[in-house]
C-alpha cells in the first residue's frame, strides 16, 4: 500500500537535524554560489539555497558576474575574495602534481622491469618508488635529467 508523505514536514525535520548537528561542529560548513548572467530561474534557485543555508547555519557566499566576464577574471576575483580557499586549491594542485610525478616514475620503472621479465609486487611497490634515483646530477630547468632518462635501482625488485 502506498503512503502519501508530507514533504514540508520531512523537509523541516531534516533542516532541524542539520541545524542541531552543526551546533556542535568546530568548523562551519559553507556553500559558495557563482552566478554568471541574470537568469530568473537561477536567481530563484539561489535565493532558496541562501534561505536553506540561513535556516541551518551554513555560511553562504554569493558571487555574481555578467555574461561577458572572462573566465580568468572570475577565477582571480574569487581567489581575492577567499584567500584561504585559494591557498587550499594551490596545495591540492601541488599534491596532485607530486602524485602524478610518482605515478610516472612507477610506470616507467614497471615498463623497464617488464622488459627484463620482472614485475612489481605490492610488497615492494613503495620501496621501489623511494629507491629510484637518477644516475647523474645534470638537470634542465624543469628538473628533468638531461644526460640520461634511465633510473638506477637497488636489488629490491623480485623476479617474476
Amino acid at each position: 500500500m502506498s503512503e502519501i508523505m508530507n514533504g514540508k514536514a520531512v523537509s523541516e525535520r531534516i533542516y532541524h537535524e542539520i541545524k542541531q548537528e552543526l551546533k556542535y561542529e568546530m568548523i562551519k560548513p559553507s556553500l559558495a554560489v557563482i552566478q554568471i548572467g541574470n537568469d530568473k530561474a537561477s536567481e530563484l534557485y539561489i535565493k532558496n539555497k541562501k534561505k536553506a543555508c540561513d535556516d541551518t547555519g551554513i555560511f553562504f557566499r554569493y558571487h555574481h558576474f555578467d555574461d561577458n566576464t572572462p573566465e580568468l577574471t572570475i577565477i582571480n576575483k574569487i581567489k581575492e575574495q577567499d584567500k584561504a580557499a585559494a591557498e587550499k586549491l594551490e596545495l591540492k594542485k601541488q599534491e596532485v602534481n607530486e602524485l602524478a610525478q610518482r605515478l610516472y616514475k612507477l610506470e616507467n620503472t614497471n615498463m623497464e622491469l617488464l622488459k627484463h621479465g620482472m614485475h612489481i609486487t605490492n610488497k615492494t611497490l613503495e620501496i621501489i618508488i623511494k629507491g629510484l634515483k637518477p644516475i647523474t646530477n645534470e638537470y634542465n630547468q624543469r628538473g628533468q635529467n638531461i644526460t640520461k632518462d634511465q633510473l638506477e635501482m637497488s636489488s629490491i625488485v623480485e623476479e617474476g
